[in-house]
């Protein structure tokens, strides 16, 4: 098995050429894929390129419209499409700010310095200390990190807001009062809230089989762990890849997994054989309570015992369900695909044939959605 914990990038001498970063085997195992990537990110990037704050991950746990979060991440990105930003990429745009047309059109101007901006934060009854404000991405990311939701979640509401009343005149040439969209920001805030609100109320708690139950990712009892498990099947080639990811009670990433194997047949022996790697993995953790949750409603149901057995997968069922006879604190559910997108995007990792490889962080895509689903 090949571990990622056990990869290493190192410096290989090759006496025709230049000297070339390659990847190989770690002797101490102490590397890690975050370690690599930061490894990466430093030589070619570099460590200044993007703000380090604890405001990243205030972002996402800010209980606001999830379009809200994605505009937040790319303004402490810097990488909004401002028209200096446009210009300076070769794009034929006006360097002009379209409210006002006095100033240059970046990034400090568009939120702080333009009237239309300032009667924004007005009208929100917000009043900034922009003294010492130089760059706004970081000036951001501070705020998200020194001040509460509440505060945040308004800040944030007036930024979204400006950049929608500019992107109206910009493509529809409408003109519109920074109260005005103020107000439409506002309601589209509370219209989010309302809407999730009703929907935790319409869901029944006896049933988790009815509309909306088990649609989005729970986090599992205190003290308690859930294990997702999705497998990713290539017809033709009897070849699938499973993916595996751990959390706790809090709905923290612990650890991921994904694995390949030659000897599925159909779809559902992939994800029987997906469910067998789970609980066998369970029970190499010790004594711990954990529900497995799988999206294959035919293979939980077989080795549950809720249906009919299944010949052509009738060995693996048998490893199934003799590994949850010894573990009397592990249960396996059923849930929808919507809830399970973070092991489904991990069985879609590549992965050499029958190997393993351990996830100790999530990539940045699947990252995102693991937060989403905390809120």
């Amino acid at each position: 098995m090949v571990d990622a914990n056990a990869i290493l990038a190192t410096r290989v001498p090759n006496h025709d050429a230049d000297d070339r970063v390659v990847w190989s085997s770690s002797i101490d195992g102490n590397y890690k894929v975050k370690a690599g990537y930061k490894f990466w990110h430093d030589r070619n990037i570099g460590y200044s390129a993007i703000p380090q704050s604890k405001g990243w991950h205030r972002i996402w746990k800010l209980t606001i419209p999830y379009k809200f979060k994605i505009f937040l991440w790319r303004f402490c990105r810097n990488n909004l499409p401002v028209r200096v930003r446009l210009k300076g990429k070769g794009v034929p745009v006006p360097i002009m700010c379209p409210m006002c047309n006095v100033e240059i059109e970046h990034l400090r101007h568009v939120f702080f310095e333009c009237e239309f901006a300032l009667s924004c934060w007005h009208s929100a009854e917000l009043t900034l200390d922009t003294t010492n404000l130089y760059e706004a991405d970081v000036w951001l990311l501070d705020k998200l990190e020194t001040t509460s939701q509440s505060d945040s979640t308004k800040v944030c509401t007036v930024l979204y807001g400006i950049w929608y009343g500019r992107n109206k005149r910009v493509w529809e040439n409408k003109v519109m009062s920074g109260e005005t969209v103020m107000d439409i920001c506002s309601k589209m805030l509370q219209d989010w809230k309302n809407a999730n609100a009703k929907r935790v109320v319409e869901v029944p708690d006896h049933s988790q089989f009815t509309l909306g139950v088990l649609r989005r990712w729970q986090v599992p009892e205190s003290g308690e762990y859930k294990l997702n498990v999705d497998a990713s099947w290539t017809k033709g080639a009897d070849i699938c890849s499973v993916g595996m990811v751990l959390r706790d009670s809090r709905g923290h990433f612990i650890e991921g997994r994904t694995m390949s194997f030659t000897q599925a047949g159909d779809v559902l022996e992939a994800e029987a054989l997906g469910i067998r790697e789970a609980l066998s993995w369970v029970k190499n953790m010790g004594e711990l309570k954990v529900t497995v949750e799988s999206d294959s409603l035919v293979a939980v149901n077989v080795i549950n015992g809720k249906n009919n057995y299944l010949l052509e997968v009738g060995h693996i069922i048998d490893h199934c369900r003799s590994l949850l006879r010894v573990l009397p604190s592990v249960r396996l559910n059923f849930i929808r695909k919507q809830a399970n997108e973070v092991a489904h995007g991990l069985a879609k990792m590549p992965c050499d044939i029958n190997c393993l490889v351990t996830f100790t962080s999530l990539p940045t895509h699947l990252d995102e959605i693991c937060n989403f689903e905390m809120i």
